[in-house]
């Protein structure tokens, strides 16, 4: 009846929403009238089909038992829905067993139910197929449902609907996962995680065991549920038998010892101070996939603490690294929490050039300090608390009337009460500099004196051109002679 109820609920939001859908028409003037007028076209039927119950997972085995529900509705219709029939295909492979309520009549591998009227807005009707798989089943078989009535109806498309079924050969298949990849190793307090092991085939995983293996120097301080062994940094946990698509959940906590130092932040660990945690699950049953139950995850010892960080940025200028004079700017400072505990009443400041003059932040800043026009303004935030790994944006519009000749220095500072682990990206700088001018003197003009010369060395030219000619013409009459 919950498997019923449920596919009841999820057929009446698939209905309603697919309803809601607009013609092209309708969208084009007055939203809220064409949504009326799109749901005054008579009767609307709809069909969905799926896998209810704990385990949605269309996956079986031959000669297993699948459930099947399938639900009516005319929940957007502002009609009745006279002469409802609804027909259900069964493919090769897949005999009915029963279903409820039962079909009126079996033509061939369809499933008929006559339902008459169905009134407009009615609350769907739910029908639970309990289907055999043969033994000699194909590895996909699709069951196909459709609904038809005799009125006229506007919107056909989801008349239909199908399931595709997977066979497999029977086995558990066992996954392990962690949380651990998300939490921060630290010395001095307890570290909690989570291990969950899902059985992801389609025969129940008997006898189930998850058991961990951890590193040199953490030790168990807890689990739930409790361990049944936990001696030399290793811990078993019985899980019993998991259902097909079931999940079992072990909480962890581990505890490091002070001896392990922790990298120091923004380096990247030597392999033999990292930490390897093995997780291993082991079932009696046959398995589709053993490589599914090992887990190994690694991961270095960090210090306790926030990390803030801050980067600025410069956005509209025509080319990088310089400022136009007469036209504004964005600059942009872009701030976060990487570190693994929350930093608390964080500020942030941003300390302008002289030439530059705000036009709008966003957001707006909580003070601004203009003691000292020559050296720019003096802008702060009070941003609040910062959670791990939470990141936002500040952007500041500025006019840029002038740039002195060393360049433009911006500064972007983030702080607050508590101690950094890494202080050194605490602090963001943007130098930039004005347009550079090219200067350009008049043209060239060679001296009197080089005209001259240049005179000269034409004349010689054509002399020395003039006596070769000479020669040359002499040189043949002597030769025709």
């Amino acid at each position: 009846m919950t498997a019923l109820l449920f596919l009841a609920v999820f057929c009446s939001a698939t209905t309603y929403f697919r309803g809601c859908q607009l013609s092209p028409r309708a969208t084009s003037v007055f939203p809220i009238a064409s949504a009326i007028e799109a749901q005054t076209h008579g009767p609307d039927l709809s069909v969905v089909i799926m896998r209810p119950g704990a385990d949605p997972r269309p996956l079986v085995a031959p000669g297993q038992t699948v459930t099947v529900g399938v639900g009516v509705s005319n929940l957007n219709g502002d009609g009745e829905a006279h002469s409802v029939v609804l027909t259900v295909k069964l493919p090769p492979g897949l005999t009915l067993q029963n279903a409820s309520p039962a079909p009126n009549k079996m033509e061939g591998s369809n499933l008929v139910w006559n339902l008459g009227t169905m009134p407009a807005h009615a609350f769907p009707e739910t029908f639970e197929v309990n289907l055999g798989v043969a033994k000699n089943a194909a590895s996909e078989l699709t069951v196909s449902a459709n609904v038809t009535s005799s009125d006229h109806e506007q919107y056909l498309e989801n008349n239909t609907g199908s399931l595709s079924i997977v066979v497999r050969p029977p086995a558990a298949d066992l996954v392990v996962q962690s949380t651990l990849d998300a939490v921060a190793l630290t010395v001095g307090e307890p570290i909690r995680f989570g291990v969950s092991v899902s059985n992801e085939g389609n025969i129940t995983s008997t006898a189930s065991v998850l058991t961990a293996l951890l590193p040199q120097g953490v030790s168990l301080q807890s689990g739930t549920l409790a361990p049944s062994a936990n001696s030399g940094g290793t811990a078993r946990w019985q899980l019993g038998d998991i259902e097909p698509g079931a999940t079992r959940v072990v909480i962890v906590t581990v505890g490091l010892d002070p001896g392990l130092l922790p990298s120091p932040p923004g380096t990247t660990a030597d392999s033999k101070d990292l930490l390897t945690f093995r997780f291993d699950a082991s079932t009696t049953a046959s398995e589709a996939n053993p490589s599914d139950n090992h887990l190994e995850i690694t991961k270095k010892v960090e210090m306790a603490g926030a990390d803030l960080r801050v980067w600025l940025d410069v956005s509209g200028a025509e080319l990088p690294g310089v400022l136009p004079v007469g036209k504004d700017v964005t600059y942009t400072v872009l701030y976060g929490n990487f570190g693994n505990k929350p930093a608390p009443g964080v500020s942030i400041s941003l300390n302008l050039a002289g030439g530059l003059d705000l036009t709008r932040a966003e957001p707006a800043a909580t003070r601004t300090n203009q003691s000292d026009k020559s050296a720019g303004e003096v802008l702060e935030w009070n941003v609040g608390d910062l959670r791990v790994a939470e990141s936002k944006l500040i952007n500041c519009r500025v006019h840029v009337n002038s740039v002195p000749k060393k360049g433009s220095l911006v500064k972007a500072t983030i702080s607050f009460p508590g101690t950094d682990i890494n202080p050194s990206n605490n602090i963001a700088y943007s130098h930039w500099y004005a347009p550079r001018v090219v200067s350009r003197g008049p043209p060239f003009v060679p001296p009197k004196r080089h005209l001259l010369r240049y005179f000269l060395w034409i004349v010689a030219f054509i002399v020395v051109l003039g006596i070769l000619l000479l020669v040359y013409r002499r040189t043949r009459r002597r030769a025709t002679s």
